[in-house]
């Protein structure tokens, strides 16, 4: 990784982290803190929960990292570190992915620009699960193209790893937002044809990212299937 892209991050985590407490807490940002709160109080971090009764229509990961601060922190403004985390993460994936496609210089744009998006700068200061949904996704597309540059074992770990963790922060987003920009990107290049995606497939090396994804994100969803009566239908209909 290069120092100046590392050197961008860097500074762009004081941006990201001064003064965390602000802005106060909105109304969707109480939907993650007071499940998170709830496992902290209950030690049950299987179900959550929203005043008392099971809170079943989104995956755990938000609330676990958020329940994590709160355990060792309190309910403070602390939990909000998680996303801020996440976003410094995706400016470093993205000036990366940058480097890999356009060159050092277009990778370090790229970061800076993100960094100091507005929009973003503010999603990184609150309690919700989309801004790790952006890690994961990015994650999963900057492996995506390590791969077709001939990327080995690791660069399908990671992408896999992505995809799971996604899985278990937004659900089927995960594998729906990259897989769209993905086959989007293949057709438009004229590269979609029954041998290409014989090609890609290997290359992703799709057993071991079942064994990942089932490794990952599958316990949580069978022991919350397991303990909650109805889950499915909270989970993927409600």
């Amino acid at each position: 990784m290069k120092r100046r892209l590392l050197l961008v991050v860097a500074l762009a985590a004081p941006l990201f982290a001064w003064r965390l407490g602000r802005p106060g807490f909105s109304d969707t940002e109480g939907m993650y803190a007071e499940p998170a709160r709830e496992m902290v109080l209950t030690g049950d971090w299987v179900t959550p929960r929203m005043n008392g009764e099971p809170f079943l229509t989104k995956p755990p990961l938000a609330y676990w990292l958020a329940a994590s601060v709160m355990a060792l922190a309190g309910p403070t403004e602390l939990a909000r570190v998680g996303p801020t985390l996440a976003a410094l993460g995706t400016v470093l994936v993205t000036g990366g992915l940058g480097m890999d496609l356009f060159g050092e210089g277009a990778g370090l744009a790229a970061a800076v620009v993100l960094a100091t998006m507005e929009g973003f700068l503010l999603e990184a200061r609150l309690l919700r699960a989309d801004m790790l949904l952006v890690l994961a996704v990015s994650i999963t597309l900057w492996c995506y193209v390590r791969l077709r540059r001939g990327g080995g074992w690791a660069a399908a770990l990671g992408l896999w790893t992505a995809v799971a963790l996604g899985l278990l922060d937004k659900g089927l987003l995960a594998l729906v937002l990259p897989g769209a920009a993905i086959g989007l990107a293949e057709l438009v290049g004229g590269e979609l044809g029954p041998r290409t995606v014989g090609v890609r497939l290997r290359a992703l090396r799709v057993p071991l990212g079942i064994a990942v994804v089932a490794a990952l994100a599958l316990p949580w969803h069978l022991a919350a299937a397991l303990r909650n009566p109805g889950f499915a239908w909270d989970y993927v209909v409600n």
